[in-house]
């Protein structure tokens, strides 16, 4: 059996541990860990910020999900056609200086449907990763917030995971939709990570819209397996 943690434990930060012969499985249930996310906006003009209105936070979910449960909310408007949202967060308690292979998955909430062919739901994708460094923004020559890390564009995760797009499961198209929950596909992240001298990493999950309007979304969980 691999050995990935140390004397500290993520077991605090994730609520629940599972072992299996190859891997540790962490469930980052967000309503245990969702405090102290950082929230982040990237590939729009620096001074064109206050337009994408960033909305975020812990919030109780919407009608008619359970009013009791919680999740993580990312919200933001895309002005320009290209619309990167993120939320991310460190962890320690692995082994320092080791290196993983991460597997991920994300379960959120939309009331966007999977009927809708068009518009934001069809054009926004869910992207997740495990990385040493935090994800930060810069100008470029344009003036643009660029990452220091590689997502990709719309069609694909670049060095992490590109998971679906942010429709909920549901048939029709009805405008406003109904909020409903959905587990995306299950990807492995191309790029090895190494924790730092604590045995820490930074976790992030991200939208990237391709479409002009109004992106919403609510983040349940996150399941990352470490090989």
């Amino acid at each position: 059996m691999k050995r990935y943690f140390g004397a500290a434990t993520i077991l605090l930060l994730a609520g629940c541990l599972n072992t299996e012969p190859t891997a540790i499985v962490l469930p980052f249930d967000l309503n245990v860990v969702g405090a102290d996310w950082t929230p982040g906006v990237a590939n729009v003009p620096a001074d064109g910020l206050a337009e994408v209105d960033l909305a975020e936070g812990y919030r109780s979910l919407p009608a008619p999900l359970p009013a009791t449960a919680n999740g993580l909310y990312l919200a933001g408007t895309n002005v320009t056609g290209d619309l990167l949202l993120y939320q991310q967060k460190r962890f320690t308690g692995l082994i320092p200086n080791l290196t993983f292979t991460a597997e991920l998955t994300v379960t959120f909430a939309t009331n966007i449907h999977s009927g809708c062919t068009t518009g934001v739901g069809a054009g926004t994708f869910i992207k997740a990763g495990a990385t040493l460094l935090a994800l930060s923004q810069a100008p470029d020559a344009q003036g643009i917030l660029r990452l220091t890390h590689d997502l990709g564009d719309h069609t694909n995760g670049g060095d992490f995971t590109r998971l679906g797009d942010i429709r909920n499961g549901l048939s029709g198209c009805p405008s406003p939709g109904t909020f409903a929950a959905r587990t995306t596909i299950t990807q492995t992240q191309p790029v090895t990570v190494t924790t730092d001298i604590d045995g820490g990493f930074v976790l992030f999950v991200a939208v990237d819209s391709g479409v002009l309007g109004r992106v919403e979304i609510y983040l349940l969980s996150i399941r990352l397996v470490l090989t």
